[in-house]
């Protein structure tokens, strides 16, 4: 059994559907260019810490897409036996800001001077964003050394 029917058309309506046809095929093809990306460097240290439009760069940046990473980054200038609990507190702080799944974009860069080690974790947390310590002294030295 052998089925053939002739379906009518007009040539004046079958060249513009196989055109869009044919173009739908070639917009399906696009690369997408991968989207150029570059670190941000924020500068701090002992006598400038971070300003507010500062910090609200950082957290813009954190969320942009063309940014790689946030780097915060220490002069290198000596602080006057400032606690390593004061610098993590507040980079803690700033990183809350940060949407959960962004915060892995911040790190640490740059030589803590003549820091005072409180406590074991926050120098850990401060060592694992990228920061390095010099000349530092842990605290029961510093509180023998006051009295």
């Amino acid at each position: 059994m052998r089925l053939t029917k002739k379906v009518p058309y007009k040539l004046k309506t079958l060249i513009p559907a196989l055109g869009l046809a044919g173009a739908s095929m070639f917009s399906a093809c696009e690369h997408n260019e991968p989207i150029p990306q570059h670190d941000t460097i924020y500068t701090f240290g002992p006598e400038r810490w971070l300003t507010e439009q500062e910090e609200q760069n950082i957290v813009a940046s954190a969320d942009s897409a063309t940014v790689r990473y946030v780097i915060l980054e220490n002069n290198g200038k000596t602080y006057n036996r400032c606690s390593v609990g004061i610098i993590a507190f507040n980079m803690q702080l700033l990183i809350k800001r940060i949407p959960a799944e962004k915060q892995q974009k911040v790190k640490g860069s740059g030589i803590l001077r003549n820091m005072t080690i409180t406590s074991q974790e926050d120098s850990t947390y401060l060592a694992n964003m990228g920061f390095k310590f010099v000349d530092a002294i842990p605290y029961s030295e510093y509180i023998q050394n006051q009295r």
